[in-house]
């Protein structure tokens, strides 16, 4: 019996999203630093690289603790990155 809840509730999980961490639904490039403090990851296309003086990545603070407020800015992040 105890197998069969398990079951079920395994069913009514969400499938994983390709921009979330399976573990903790944190988008992908969001970072929670150790002092709590959030920042934003983003990897730069091969060919954009060298617009970007060599740098594979751009990783920028969000200047937040707050992981509502990172989600937000994180995503605002990423469309100015754009």
């Amino acid at each position: 019996m105890e197998s069969n809840k398990i079951s079920q509730l395994e069913m009514s999980k969400p499938p994983v999203s390709v921009t979330h961490d399976a573990d903790n639904d944190m988008p992908t490039g969001l970072i929670r630093r150790a002092g709590g403090m959030y920042s934003t990851r983003r990897r730069i296309p091969l060919a954009l690289v060298p617009h970007y003086k060599g740098k594979a990545e751009e990783v920028r603070a969000l200047g937040t603790n707050n992981p509502t407020e990172a989600r937000r800015l994180h995503a605002l992040m990423w469309v100015q990155l754009d």
